[in-house]
């Protein structure tokens, strides 16, 4: 019998987007695409970049493939890579040359949510991460910082802290969720925290979510694909997701 295909494009509320490489019959057995309801934030390497952008290029803006569309322009611009991510997939490079670039959007997309599940393909060339500020704490992620300890307060109203032994100068998927009474960390499908005690909460800085960089410092780094939820995602979901992961990325969500 020949080789079955999967289609390589997924239709997300209403935008068309490339899934990436597909595969059938992997380690876990499953194929399909990533799964599209309650997606409120798709940002990934080679999509919703400016028109005309080649490898190089810094970017302007980085637009959301969700539902919600929303357009994270540039606060200093990252770089845009074609190659050189996880499976030689496309990537934005944060933080080059001792740069701060960051991009930003409205945190006012998340009012009316009450949880976020986020995944995010990424990874930190000097160990001290400070990825992004998702949150209504101000006092600076970072992911890790270089006391070997996480520092991160994403989808919350409180920062929360806890040890990363694992370093991240290698691709990975950090996920966090945060909704009324949980708030996880994993990497790799490895849980590294989790807590009852917690109130989601989403504002950024100044009115703004910023990728890139945190209250007090910089991304050195690279994201691959960053998805947002607005609830936990279930179990079949999280097997597509987990499909889609090895696929494209040839990563263990876990």
């Amino acid at each position: 019998m020949g080789r079955v295909s999967v289609s390589g494009r997924v239709a997300v509320s209403g935008r068309v987007a490339k899934s990436g490489r597909a595969a059938v019959g992997n380690r876990y057995g499953l194929s399909g695409n990533p799964p599209t309801e309650s997606l409120v934030c798709l940002l990934r390497g080679d999509l919703g970049l400016p028109g005309g952008t080649v490898n190089g290029n810094t970017i302007a803006s980085w637009t959301d493939q969700s539902v919600t569309a929303s357009v994270w322009a540039t606060g200093t611009a990252p770089t845009y890579h074609s190659s050189g991510g996880p499976n030689n997939a496309p990537y934005i490079e944060f933080g080059a040359s001792g740069a701060t670039t960051f991009l930003q959007t409205a945190a006012s997309q998340f009012t009316g949510l009450t949880g976020l599940d986020m995944f995010f393909v990424y990874k930190t060339d000097n160990n001290q991460g400070r990825m992004a500020n998702i949150s209504t704490d101000q006092s600076g992620d970072f992911i890790p910082f270089n006391d070997g300890n996480v520092y991160t307060a994403l989808g919350s109203t409180a920062r929360q802290v806890f040890p990363c032994a694992f370093p991240l100068v290698t691709w990975c998927i950090l996920r966090v969720t945060s909704v009324a009474g949980k708030w996880t960390c994993s990497l790799n499908g490895r849980r590294l925290f989790t807590t009852a005690t917690n109130t989601f909460g989403v504002a950024g800085t100044g009115g703004n979510v910023l990728i890139g960089k945190s209250t007090s410092g910089r991304l050195v780094g690279g994201q691959a694909e960053i998805r947002m939820y607005s609830r936990e995602q279930r179990a079949d979901e999280l097997a597509a997701l987990r499909q889609y992961m090895w696929d494209r990325y040839t990563l263990i969500l876990g």
